[in-house]
Parts: structure tokens; C-alpha cells; sequence
């Protein structure tokens, strides 16, 4: 045996609130623009996945592909095109269970309003699928009412927002292919976001993300 003067640095406790499934949402419309491939509208983006109910035989493989918006030549069809390299796409392979069976991905997430479906057995229905809001568990700690719907409804996209940007550190995206810290964009939602969330452990713990980055000449990184 070697021995070995390990890693160094300072054991601490987690200082956040672990990232759980907060909300979900059943869809508030269901096509099929193309035969055999559904799409599911959920009515709100948000980050997350979605959780399948699904009967069929053994080796059918169902294919659900996330988007936030649909194509803009009224086919309604998703739209990927702002995901630049990323999948954003979940498959599962049935085993046959003749009770059903259910699916929710792990190790993953996406940001979405939109899923298709492909591989389908049958014809889903609202049921079939739910999708689920999942962020770092901060408390909400701001509420404000306007008599005019449209300000309630820009706040509540701000909530949303911002929860889907809550990953352990505050992400610049929750869909494409980055989903990093990056520091500019954490500074200016930082005090939109403590108005509205409980974020003092959120952004102590982010700080000392910053601080174990930073060079010896003082210098920090881009993202953290």
C-alpha cells in the first residue's frame, strides 16, 4: 500500500436545499400533426421531465422529444432549432407489464413546454403523460398581485424562469447544450431573485463555488 496525502480542502455541509420535483402539470392540449406523432402542450415552460403511462408489448420503444416552442410554419411541429446540439430527448423501452407501466427519467433534466411523442402504443391520452417542474428546493418568499392579468402573468413567467435557472448554481439556460454558471448572467437575476425566493444559502454556497475557482493571481473564471 501507497500512502497518500488525499485531496485537501475543507469537509463542510451542504449549505442548499437538495433539487426536487416541485410541481406538476397535466397538458392543456394534445395533437397529431403528422400520423402517429403527438404532441403534448403543457401550457408553461419550465425545467424538468415528464413521467409516462404507457401499455404495450415488450420491446416497443416510445420516444418523447422536448421543445419550447413549435415551428413557425403552423405545421405544429416542435421546434429544436435554439437547442443547437442538445438531444433533449428521453426513450423508453416497454417490458410487456400487462398492469402498464410508468417512466420517469433520472440523471437528466430539460427545459420545455412542448413533447413528442413517437412509438406510442395506441393513442395516448391527457393521462399518458404529466410533465414535472424540478429546481433546487428554496422556499418562495415574495408574492405580489396586480388587478391587471397581464403583470400577474409576466411575474409568474419570472418565477418560472428563474426556478428553472435554480440548479445547485444559478444556470444561464435550462434547455440547450450548456446549462452552466455563468457569472454575468447570475448577477443580473441575482436580486430578482432574492425578492422572490428564500436565496441566502443559494448564493452563499454559489460564492464559495466562485472562490474555489479563483486563481492564485485573484483572477475568477466565467462560469462557476
Amino acid at each position: 500500500a501507497k500512502s497518500d496525502s488525499g485531496p485537501g480542502g475543507i469537509i463542510s455541509s451542504q449549505l442548499i436545499p437538495p433539487i426536487r420535483d416541485i410541481l406538476s402539470l397535466t397538458p392543456v392540449k394534445i395533437t397529431e400533426p403528422i400520423k402517429g406523432t403527438y404532441v403534448f402542450d403543457f401550457g408553461q415552460n419550465l425545467s424538468g421531465w415528464v413521467k409516462l403511462l404507457v401499455k404495450g408489448p415488450a420491446g416497443t420503444s416510445v420516444q418523447l422529444r422536448h421543445a419550447e416552442i413549435l415551428q413557425h410554419d403552423g405545421s405544429g411541429l416542435i421546434d429544436v432549432s435554439n437547442l443547437r446540439s442538445a438531444k433533449a430527448t428521453d426513450v423508453y423501452t416497454l417490458k410487456g407489464d400487462p398492469e402498464g407501466e410508468e417512466y420517469t427519467p433520472r440523471f437528466t433534466y430539460h427545459g420545455f413546454r412542448f413533447v413528442e411523442v413517437t412509438g406510442y402504443p395506441g393513442t395516448p391520452v391527457a393521462t399518458s403523460l404529466e410533465s414535472h417542474h424540478v429546481y433546487t428546493n428554496v422556499p418562495r418568499t415574495g408574492v405580489i398581485n396586480f388587478n391587471v392579468p397581464v403583470l400577474n402573468r409576466i411575474q409568474s413567467n419570472t418565477l418560472f424562469g428563474q426556478s428553472s435557472n435554480l440548479m445547485s448554481v444559478p444556470t444561464d439556460c435550462d434547455q440547450r447544450d450548456e446549462r452552466l454558471g455563468w457569472m454575468a448572467d447570475a448577477q443580473l437575476s441575482a436580486v430578482e431573485a432574492m425578492h422572490n425566493f428564500g436565496t441566502a444559502g443559494f448564493y452563499t454556497h454559489y460564492l464559495n463555488v466562485i472562490r474555489d475557482d479563483q486563481g492564485a493571481d485573484g483572477s475568477v473564471t466565467d462560469t462557476a
